[in-house]
């Protein structure tokens, strides 16, 4: 178990810091915000949704239909505010924010759907090996998990470089723990750790 379980954790491990990567890139695509501090381009977003709003609805939909042929700051009028508010279908609004959003941020959005990918390759990977694990041994679920916390744990146990820790959950270097120095960390790396404080 030691031997198969380990480097499945470890697995799940690097699948997680790939999810957080993909969900701190999801957090920076947005549609463009407006700046707050430039009066008269709100007040001419202001008279343009005051315009949009002015003309019946089959003429909105005809100027909203198509985001690519749409004017940037008449765009940039009716995505700040709620549809309510502008006189747009909400399904055209919609489609024009991701248009926006696509334009601006297209390599981010492809990387995380790359992302998306091998985590999904992964994940289904990993969990399917440690399903034909558990059955190997005959264990029911909890049993296994069970067995496999404590081998868990220490592989994903903190290392050591130049005397330090380096904590990968919360990516940060700093000094050893005791209970980190009596349990997680190897006799090796206990003698390499001392060896570098005397020095």
């Amino acid at each position: 178990m030691g031997e198969a379980v380990s480097p499945l954790h470890r697995a799940r491990q690097t699948i997680k810091s790939a999810k957080a990567e993909r969900d701190e890139l999801k957090a920076k695509v947005k549609p463009p915000a407006t700046d707050k501090t430039d009066l008269v381009s709100a007040m001419l977003r202001s008279e343009m949704r005051d315009w949009f709003r002015s003309k019946p609805q089959s003429e909105r939909d005809r100027i909203s239909a198509d985001p690519a042929k749409m004017d940037s700051q008449l765009a940039l009028a009716l995505m700040e505010m709620p549809a309510e508010l502008t006189g747009v279908s909400v399904m055209h609004r919609d489609a024009l924010i991701e248009h926006t959003v696509q334009a601006e941020h297209a390599e981010t959005i492809a990387t995380i759907k790359d992302l998306e990918r091998g985590i999904e390759l992964a994940e289904r990977a990993v969990e399917a090996s440690r399903e034909e694990i558990r059955k190997d041994t005959g264990l029911e679920r909890a049993a296994f998990d069970g067995l496999a916390a404590p081998i868990e744990k220490k592989a994903t146990a903190p290392w050591l470089r130049k005397g330090l820790v380096i904590d990968l959950e919360r990516g940060v270097a700093r000094e050893p723990t005791e209970e980190e120095l009596a349990n997680g960390i190897s006799a090796e790396t206990l003698e390499e750790f001392n060896r570098l404080k005397a020095a």
